[in-house]
């Protein structure tokens, strides 16, 4: 059965021209719900084909001096953000990031929305660094974002939000020339995002993984255990906050397995390499087949095993009661993994 998305009228039948912005933002709001409720690609591109045009034309038609000109522009390059995600033309985010420049800078600092305005700019900053790779987007990006993170009150919702985003723009510039500076200041953003979050919200086991990835990447350039401590305290934590149907649990337990092995690397306790593989395991066994993740995971988890052998041997792993009756030993655990995921 084929499925039609609700009419919604054209910029031309409606004849933008002729509507007032109020009008024209009636017909966004159409053609957005269009979108949103059709399960048809094309449909859904079409629609938001037709919200930028009509975004266009309210821009054109509101003066600079309108309180509602910053938020029409503000929507109009989330719009074009939209569609680079969809379909990754770069000139989309090129158009987004010339919107909302002008929103920020028609918008008060007292203003509520200004916030969410340096914020969306930012984020469009950070996107276009990712794909195109120059370092004074990333910049541009650090540096509004911090203004929306100075302008938003600690205990507003979206706070922990715009820290998280700038923690990872921090963490990006810490990549691209490895200045622990960068990392560090991730680091102490990102952890205030963790405070900030309620412990029942979703966001809060993707702040807690962050910072356990922040915490396991300065250890691995400074070489303080401390850090990895912490890296495996707070992934525990994300780990335990997500459900196992959820589909960032494998990543989450293979990042706590990654920082397990490196305790054990470092510290040589066996209880660090034992943990390694019991998390590593959980990750490959919730991560299907198929899964472009799945050949990583088990990748780990061989690594993890052929430590424990040369470790141990290859001795049955005693039960808490000290006897053998416990798990199979590290060569048989090896072979039923194998088994379980090998593509026939």
């Amino acid at each position: 059965m084929l499925w039609l998305a609700p009419q919604v009228r054209t910029p031309m039948a409606l004849g933008l021209s002729q509507l007032s912005s109020d009008a024209i933002d009636e017909h966004i709001s159409q053609s957005y719900r269009a979108g949103s409720t059709s399960p048809s690609p094309v449909l859904h591109q079409n629609s938001l084909d037709e919200a930028i045009t009509a975004m266009q034309q309210a821009v054109r038609l509101t003066p600079d001096d309108h309180p509602n000109k910053p938020g029409r522009l503000s929507n109009l390059g989330n719009a074009f953000r939209r569609r680079f995600e969809r379909l990754g033309n770069v000139a989309d985010l090129d158009e987004a990031i010339m919107m909302m420049h002008p929103a920020v800078r028609l918008t008060p600092d007292g203003h509520p929305s200004k916030p969410r305005y340096l914020s969306n700019l930012g984020t469009s900053f950070h996107s276009r660094f990712e794909r195109l790779g120059d370092v004074i987007d990333l910049d541009e990006a650090i540096t509004v974002m911090q203004q929306a993170v100075r302008l938003t009150p600690g205990g507003h919702p979206n706070k922990p939000g715009w820290l998280n985003n700038l923690g990872m723009s921090f963490r990006s510039r810490f990549k691209r020339f490895g200045d622990v500076v960068d990392l560090d200041e991730a680091i102490m953003v990102m952890q205030q995002a963790v405070r900030l979050t309620p412990g029942g919200h979703p966001d809060k086991p993707v702040c807690l993984n962050n910072v356990g990835m922040f915490f396991q990447s300065r250890f691995e350039r400074l070489g303080n255990v401390v850090d990895l401590d912490e890296a495996i305290t707070v992934m525990q934590q994300a780990v335990r906050l997500t459900p196992d149907v959820h589909l960032d649990k494998p990543g989450r337990l293979s990042n706590l397995g990654i920082s397990f092995q490196s305790r054990f690397d470092r510290l040589g306790d066996v209880v660090d390499l034992d943990n390694a593989i019991t998390v590593m395991q959980q990750a490959v066994h919730l991560t299907p087949n198929g899964h472009p993740d799945k050949p990583a995971y088990l990748n780990s988890l061989g690594i993890s095993f052929s430590h424990r052998f040369e470790l141990l041997g290859d001795p049955a792993i005693p039960d808490q009661d000290g006897t053998d009756k416990g798990k199979p030993s590290t060569s048989q655990q090896v072979r039923n993994i194998i088994s379980q995921h090998t593509l026939h």
